[in-house]
């Protein structure tokens, strides 16, 4: 995955489930395209929540891990995500 994401880092796709789990917590998923327009998944969280700072925390954990930040983030019309990202 880490690997995948260093050479193709420009497209990270975000989706969440909400209140799909016993839990009833959402489920944030992170996948990336590569140069066969194939997506493969970069990683997930079970969040408490769909806070900005909740999701904040996410992405820069991942993307500490991963060493860069994508160029583009493609999701659907999350609030959340449109405040900073």
């Amino acid at each position: 995955m880490k690997s995948l994401y260093q050479k193709y880092n420009d497209v990270v796709l975000i989706d969440s489930t909400y209140k799909t789990n016993k839990y009833k917590m959402p489920l944030l998923v992170f996948a990336a395209i590569n140069n066969l327009n194939r997506t493969f998944l970069l990683g997930f969280a079970v969040i408490k929540d769909e806070t900005y700072s909740s999701v904040n925390w996410v992405f820069n954990q991942l993307f500490d891990y991963l060493g860069a930040k994508p160029t583009l983030i493609v999701s659907d019309s999350c609030k959340t995500l449109k405040k900073k990202y």
